[in-house]
């Protein structure tokens, strides 16, 4: 009665399905959240989550307000979801239904990953908008994150 169970799974590029080794597709993983006495509400949504997102998760279903340092998002914020990976020299950067491929320093490719389709359209020509967002929303995380690594500032001080 006092835990709270997280049950994930992990993902892996190998697979003998066709539609899960499509990079929009092979990081698409389930994710409970469950406690005994149903502490919890029952929900299912799409969402964009990650592994990242599951301590801030955490920290608001247990009503812990501190401050911590994490690039993911809590599932109960307002604030937008999104995800990013690395594989093989390329960023896969996720948000709302796009995922941005980004490498050698730009963008490369826009796709609708929520599209139930086995044929990926690189959309990336009708979406300057939201391409240059992303690329600048790439380049700062990745700024960040090894900033925060050769300074080893990956601490709330």
């Amino acid at each position: 009665e006092n835990t709270i169970f997280v049950l994930v799974a992990d993902h892996t590029p190998s697979t003998t399905t066709a539609r899960y080794n499509d990079r929009r597709m092979m990081y698409r993983i389930p994710i409970v959240f469950y406690h005994p006495k149903k502490l919890i509400p029952a929900e299912k949504k799409k969402v964009v989550f990650q592994q990242m997102d599951i301590f801030p998760t955490l920290l608001d279903l247990l009503n812990i307000k501190t401050n911590y340092y994490a690039f993911g998002h809590s599932y109960y914020s307002n604030e937008k979801k999104d995800a990013i990976n690395y594989l093989e020299g390329t960023y896969n950067y996720f948000i709302n239904e796009h995922m941005i491929t980004f490498s050698n320093d730009r963008v490369r490719n826009l796709y609708n990953f929520a599209a139930d389709t086995k044929i990926a359209k690189d959309s990336l020509s009708f979406y300057s908008k939201e391409k240059n967002e992303a690329e600048m929303k790439i380049k700062a995380i990745i700024q960040r994150y090894n900033r925060n690594l050769v300074h080893n500032k990956t601490v709330v001080e």
